[in-house]
């Protein structure tokens, strides 16, 4: 893979979205750059998946629920 060119960025985020990040970063033991490249990802998967046609699910724990994520 190619090197990435990385660009310095700054976000203003409401405190509960920083609150949030910050929470991210401890659980995932990352840096919060890493949890919003992840969440850039993560985003750009399920846009991409939705966008082919397909559904994303998710099922409930200790049962056979499933329920369909909606991508808008």
């Amino acid at each position: 893979m190619a090197a990435q060119t990385i660009v310095r960025t700054s976000m203003n985020l409401p405190e509960e979205s920083l609150n949030t990040l910050k929470e991210l970063s401890r659980q995932t033991g990352t840096s919060m750059v890493e949890v919003v490249r992840r969440a850039v990802a993560t985003e750009k998967f399920l846009r991409d998946t939705a966008a082919e046609g397909s559904k994303i699910l998710i099922k409930d724990k200790g049962s056979d629920i499933m329920r369909e994520l909606l991508i808008r």
